[in-house]
């Protein structure tokens, strides 16, 4: 869904999951630096503004979509 790539989709299920930016990139093996750019390329590919738009809207999408590639 959004076209995004499988550590964007990644990225968004861990912060919906309640990880922190810092705590996703550790846990990726990736920088924080990576970490955020892939935040800017979510909410650009989404449409959204802010985290918090961003998890309103992975959260009203059904479960088998928010996976997706």
């Amino acid at each position: 869904v959004f076209g995004l790539s499988t550590a964007e989709s990644r990225l968004v299920q861990a912060l919906m999951e309640g990880d922190s930016v810092e705590t996703y990139a550790a846990r990726a093996g990736v920088s924080v630096a990576t970490a955020r750019s892939q935040v800017r390329a979510v909410l650009v590919k989404t449409g959204t503004r802010r985290h918090v738009e961003l998890l309103r809207l992975a959260a009203a999408l059904p479960a088998a979509q928010a996976h997706e590639d």
